[in-house]
């Protein structure tokens, strides 16, 4: 249970935001939308989620401002009334005391704006984006108005810029979400964030995941040997970073800057690790767990802790524990 002081804060393009980390229930990659013209205001799209419908509500929508595409690596937060609402991607999480705060938008959503390391974040109250009025079923719209109009025309301009392969990688995110029919809390389900090095994927366990960031804040460390990718200045902190496929004997091709680092956590240590590209996130049930590794050419076997059928081969699961005792012996 999230802290009443504690605040989410977010992206939408090139703007900050927070809201209240208890407003939201989950935190989703980006899901293939059908277009809606059924929900209130700023409701443009839905998908299928578990069983139930989900509206697609756009903040910037809302707000009376222009479509800009969305891309692969945007996310959706899900807050109470199965309101899903798009964002660029999640920063961080900070504790704030109970502000002052006075309402700037009459029916915004708007509580204030602070400057926050050196930047201005927009504070956000979500429940003012809770479905008023129970959303019209498409037999009750007695005629499409210009509001209507313009949510297809959000929805063409902002969603329908994806290629055939991402559209394609945007349904087997939802055939992952489909099979979680469960809560997440209740137990039972393993959520796997499955990450490519090399022609290989592997599996990192989302709760040893805290972020991913940016290579190109990277500095290389000489005479440190290859496994050591160098280090990353994250918010004050040193991190060194570690490159997965020398880890699990791979040759890496790509350029120094090239992929993404996932910022990992093991017990009271952080450390990133550089991969070539951030595939997806899946949830596996824990009697699917199988003996590792299964169908890998890596030469880290001992790294490997579980092993999933996915797709038409298997992903295996890293074992963060290990993984840092082998950086440790590798760096001395």
């Amino acid at each position: 249970m999230a802290k009443e002081s504690e605040w989410i804060l977010f992206r939408i393009r090139d703007k900050k935001y927070a809201t209240r980390a208890g407003l939201i229930k989950e935190i989703l990659w980006f899901l293939p939308l059908t277009s809606s013209s059924t929900g209130g205001k700023g409701v443009f799209a839905a998908v299928p989620l578990r069983g139930e419908i989900v509206f697609i509500l756009d903040l910037r929508l809302f707000w009376g401002e222009q479509p800009e595409p969305y891309t692969i690596e945007d996310s959706l937060i899900l807050i109470e009334g199965n309101i899903a609402i798009p964002i660029s991607d999640v920063l961080e999480v900070v504790s704030w005391e109970e502000s002052y705060y006075t309402q700037l938008g009459d029916d915004k959503g708007i509580l204030e704006e602070r400057v926050y390391k050196g930047e201005v974040v927009t504070l956000l109250d979500l429940s003012k984006f809770y479905p008023q009025e129970t959303v019209k079923k498409p037999w009750e719209v007695e005629s499409f108005t210009f509001e209507d109009a313009k949510k297809l025309e959000w929805y063409d301009k902002s969603f329908n810029t994806f290629s055939a392969d991402q559209k394609a990688l945007l349904k087997r995110r939802l055939n992952s979400y489909r099979k979680t029919e469960i809560s997440l809390d209740q137990g039972g389900m393993d959520a796997i964030s499955i990450v490519k090095s090399g022609e290989e994927n592997f599996g990192i366990p989302l709760e040893n995941v805290l972020e991913f960031s940016d290579p190109s804040q990277l500095t290389p460390v000489p005479g440190m040997g290859a496994i050591l990718q160098g280090c990353m200045n994250l918010r004050g902190d040193v991190l060194p970073v570690i490159s997965l496929s020398e880890l699990m004997g791979q040759d890496r091709k790509k350029p120094f800057q090239f992929g993404k680092v996932v910022i990992l956590k093991e017990s009271n240590n952080q450390f990133g690790l550089l991969v070539d590209e951030l595939v997806d996130v899946v949830y596996k049930k824990n009697e699917e767990r199988l003996v590792a590794p299964l169908g890998s050419k890596a030469d880290g076997g001992t790294l490997l802790e579980a092993s999933y059928a996915h797709s038409e081969g298997y992903v295996n699961v890293i074992n963060i524990t290990s993984l840092f005792n082998r950086v440790k012996q590798s760096l001395g």
